[in-house]
C-alpha cells in the first residue's frame, strides 16, 4: 500500500486535500497519491512546492 512508499504525512494532505475539494472517496485520494509518485514527489515538501509552482503557472497563464 501506499504507507509503505509515501510518508504518512504526505497520505494525510492527500486526504485533506480530497476533502477540501468536497470528496471523501479513497479513489480521488489513490488517483492524487499515484500522481504524486509518478512526479516524484516523496515528501511533503515536494508536495507543497509543487503546488505552489502549479499555482503560480496558472495564475500567469490567466492574466491577459
Amino acid at each position: 500500500g501506499f504507507l509503505e512508499i509515501l510518508p504518512e504525512d504526505v497520505i494525510m494532505y492527500a486526504i485533506d486535500e480530497a476533502c477540501a475539494h468536497g470528496t471523501r472517496q479513497f479513489a480521488y485520494v489513490r488517483k492524487t497519491l499515484q500522481a504524486y509518485l509518478r512526479s516524484g514527489l516523496n515528501t511533503l515538501g515536494d508536495v507543497k512546492a509543487h503546488e505552489t509552482k502549479y499555482t503560480a503557472a496558472n495564475s500567469k497563464a490567466q492574466k491577459p
